[in-house]
């Protein structure tokens, strides 16, 4: 098993640098997962849209 927080962290404002592939993407807060999603870089925008949906939920 990949412990995710051992993973080196890439920021979103640096989206451009991963590759073109499926992966699996963690929105890390410290030593907290907040989000995971699985899906293609080119949908990076989506994830971090439906990831502000899921925490604007959440904190209702």
């Amino acid at each position: 098993m990949i412990d995710p927080l051992s993973l080196p962290p890439l920021p979103l404002s640096d989206h451009k640098f991963l590759p073109e592939c499926l992966a699996v993407y963690f929105v890390l807060d410290s030593n907290r997962i907040l989000y995971v999603e699985q899906d293609a870089v080119q949908s990076i925008k989506k994830m971090l849209k439906n990831w502000l949906k899921n925490k604007n939920s959440q904190a209702d």
